[in-house]
């Protein structure tokens, strides 16, 4: 994914197996209504995450969703609920590639909610997603925000 991302591809995140495999993955759709032209429309605007347990995950800065593309604006937030199966291990900001923060709750919790400053543009346009790990091992990736100058 990362070197798609660093060459300017836009592309949403979901996890999928085949029916022949032994462990579970879910494509995860955040769609107004549950009709199919609206899921496939969502599916467009990435605003999809992969998950290997029903672990709920919402990635947005203000009322721009993950997969969004979004003008660069000093002070934004990207915010992140999420709901888990299993208490939260860690979570990882990654931006451009890397590891910009680790979150580890100090006490067992299904539940989190945490916010991110978004740093200023180190070129024409920055990403951002987060990586979760349950203690059970179980994890969820959210699709990229992208930032773009101006």
């Amino acid at each position: 994914a990362k070197i798609g991302l660093d060459k300017g591809y836009h592309f949403g995140f979901i996890a999928s197996s085949d029916h022949l495999s032994t462990h579970k993955s879910y494509a995860c759709v955040w769609s107004p209504k549950r009709e199919k032209v609206s899921i496939f429309r969502s599916m467009q605007a990435r605003r999809t995450y992969g998950a290997t347990d029903r672990i709920g995950l919402v990635f947005k800065t203000g009322d721009r969703w993950m997969g969004e593309i979004v003008p660069y604006q000093a002070g934004r937030v990207l915010e992140l609920e999420l709901s888990g199966t299993a208490p939260i291990k860690r979570v990882k900001l990654i931006y451009n590639g890397r590891e910009a923060e680790v979150h580890v709750p100090d006490s067992p919790m299904r539940e989190l909610k945490l916010s991110f400053n978004v740093k200023p543009l180190e070129r024409e346009e920055d990403y951002y997603f987060v990586e979760v790990l349950q203690k059970d091992g179980n994890q969820a990736w959210s699709s990229p925000i992208w930032f773009k100058r101006n």
